[in-house]
């Protein structure tokens, strides 16, 4: 390993501020196609990113082997004098953290078998045809150095199952991933199974404005389409997001934050990848847009502080803004479907067509089902959900009782949108 005294003797013999970003990944993968073993493939990723600041100038290059290190030094300030001049440090925390690391990573091909027997096991009881199953495992150590004397190690894993199945002449998957293996597997695939059957003998129903409630997978998509825009700062930097300090957006007893804390999330860390300490941040507070997620040059930029959403893909590119986890808080509404009269529960939708800018949504329905006093009933077909966003928003009532779905903690959201049959 490149230690933190070459760091510093290159960064005084070349002149500039040096940062070097260095990543071990193994990710482990198992599938089944129909019900037997396709796959078992291990995949190691390994390598360096390196940052320079010169002449207040970013220039990156992502090498491989140690030894190209002084070499990739030249190429970065080669190409940081392409780069858009403003002040920019590199921070000097110290610390480590292995508390986003679930040990089960260690024993992962010890269980993932019966895993996949279990989800098997499920489509069998379903009386469903199993068209793949997927687990994997990831196990990420990172180390970050840099000239100002920082010193970063995080260890982090990372889960990932997969159902998909058939039942009659439609499919239907359903998938989960998290940092911790606080998921069910086996309920992946009955939920995989439920959504398959559930959907079978769909009927038309009359288009209109109807009432709807959204489960979490259809918020995920929802959020993972205008949220991550219309919140990350280089949008507000760039002028292409309609959302401003201060604009309300949803009701006063909500606040939606990004959450590193969340233990069952995607991407909880104690540190982003640029060596700042993370902290959670209220992007809406009681209804009301309050702040942005920023890496640090888009934060020196515009002359904000930082968020600390600094983060790399992989150690092939430097860090951008990435939210970690989306939290929504302040919900109050007990049983939604329970209180609806007539109305539709929203399963999955095609996310194409969509303005991330102006809100604006066409969304063909996939899996929906039609809810008639206070049950959801028969599945429905042939509809196209059309609104915007940020209307949807401001009249949006959530369940108290949360759970987490790839980085999301919320509970059901009820708001009306028109469809057309």
């Amino acid at each position: 390993m490149i230690s933190q005294e070459k760091i510093a003797g290159f960064a005084r013999k070349m002149d500039c501020g040096l940062e070097l970003f260095a990543e071990k990944t193994k990710t482990t993968s198992l599938m089944f196609e129909k019900e037997n073993l396709h796959s078992k493939d291990a995949v190691f990723m390994e390598g360096f990113g390196l940052r320079v600041i010169k002449d207040k100038r970013i220039g990156f290059c992502a090498f491989e082997h140690e030894e190209d290190f002084e070499k990739s030094i030249r190429i970065a300030l080669k190409l940081s004098k392409h780069s858009e001049p403003f002040d920019y440090f590199f921070p000097g925390t110290i610390g480590k953290s292995q508390k986003f690391f679930d040990k089960k990573s260690l024993d992962f091909e010890g269980f993932a078998y019966g895993e996949l027997e279990g989800m098997l096991l499920e489509h069998k009881k379903a009386k469903t045809t199993p068209v793949s199953n997927v687990i994997s495992n990831a196990i990420t150590t990172d180390f970050l150095l840099n000239s100002e004397g920082a010193s970063i190690e995080k260890k982090t894993s990372g889960f990932f199952a997969m159902s998909q199945c058939g039942f009659k002449e439609g499919e239907a998957a359903d998938a989960q991933s998290g940092s911790s293996f606080f998921f069910s597997p086996r309920q992946i695939a009955k939920n995989a199974a439920d959504f398959a059957k559930s959907s079978a003998g769909a009927i038309e129903i009359p288009g209109g404005k109807k009432e709807v409630i959204f489960d979490i997978r259809a918020i995920y998509e929802l959020f993972n389409l205008f949220m991550d825009y219309n919140f990350s700062a280089e949008s507000l930097r760039k002028k292409i997001t309609k959302t401003s300090i201060g604009m309300e957006i949803a009701p006063t007893n909500i606040s939606i934050y990004d959450d590193p804390t969340l233990i069952h999330g995607n991407l909880p860390s104690e540190f982003d990848d640029e060596a700042n300490k993370t902290k959670k941040t209220a992007l809406i507070e009681k209804g009301v847009v309050n702040s942005y997620a920023y890496d640090m040059a888009t934060a020196s930029k515009m002359g904000f502080k930082k968020s600390a959403n600094g983060f790399r893909h992989s150690f092939e590119a430097p860090p951008n803004i990435s939210f970690t986890n989306i939290s929504v808080e302040g919900g109050n509404a007990k049983d939604l479907v329970l209180e609806c009269k007539n109305g539709i529960y929203m399963n999955s939708f095609l996310t194409s067509g969509a303005n991330a800018v102006t809100g604006d949504f066409s969304f063909p329905i996939l899996i929906a089902h039609e809810i008639r006093n206070g049950e959801i009933t028969h599945p429905v077909k042939n509809l196209l959900m059309k609104g915007n966003f940020f209307d949807m928003m401001k009249s949006a009532v959530f369940e108290g009782k949360t759970e987490i779905y790839n980085g999301l903690n919320c509970g059901r959201m009820k708001t009306e949108i028109d469809f057309i049959s």
